[in-house]
């Protein structure tokens, strides 16, 4: 893995840099299979199914139960047959061999998904209410999934209507399904929206 860029909260994943013009190695990572990006950390899965992240850490989105940013990738903390991960703004979740689905980092809005609504969790927390996923997405205080049946759920905040329900309602600590949504092939988010590629 190399990374270029602002690197002032340790996101380049090497020593110290405010920023790099070229792309930098990551200390450390030399058997990938996928990568993740966040607002101030990256997370990476490895090929043995654990995930390493680095970054900023403020909310323990680098989830090896510490609030403490680090320059070099960590372990996730008991996180492993990890098929898929998302890094969000401030929260990162995986998508694990059995289709269930571990978050952490802040769950301001109920965005991990475990039916709690805390400051944050510095270590993995099952989704609760979902089974069955393909991939996960993390994006600004909000969750979505895409599960076997091609249909999606998402939870957490929905101040600007990125669960696609309709609602009104602030956020929700339980998976919801948008609007009318079925038949979705791939799912992505940024801060205060989601799209989906469908079959069609």
């Amino acid at each position: 893995v190399v990374c270029w860029g602002a690197g002032t909260m340790g996101q380049l994943g090497s020593t110290f840099a405010a920023y790099s013009r070229v792309p930098v190695p990551v200390v450390g990572l030399t058997d990938v299979a996928a990568i993740s990006g966040g607002y101030g950390h990256n997370c990476a899965l490895r090929q043995t199914g654990t995930v390493v992240c680095w970054g900023w850490n403020d909310y323990g989105q680098l989830g090896n139960g510490t609030t403490s940013s680090s320059y070099t990738p960590v372990s996730v903390h008991g996180l492993a047959n990890v098929t898929s991960i998302s890094a969000g703004p401030t929260h990162t979740c995986a998508v694990l061999q059995d289709k269930s689905v571990r978050c952490w980092g802040t769950d301001m809005y109920g965005e991990l998904g475990d039916g709690a609504q805390t400051t944050y969790r510095t270590t993995p927390a099952v989704a609760f209410g979902v089974s069955g996923v393909e991939q996960v997405i993390a994006g600004y205080f909000h969750t979505c999934v895409l599960l076997t049946d091609k249909g999606v759920r998402c939870w957490g905040n929905n101040t600007a209507g990125m669960l696609g329900t309709g609602s009104s309602a602030p956020y929700s600590l339980s998976p919801v399904t948008p609007y009318q949504l079925t038949g979705v092939k791939r799912l992505t988010a940024n801060f205060t929206s989601d799209c989906a590629v469908l079959e069609s």
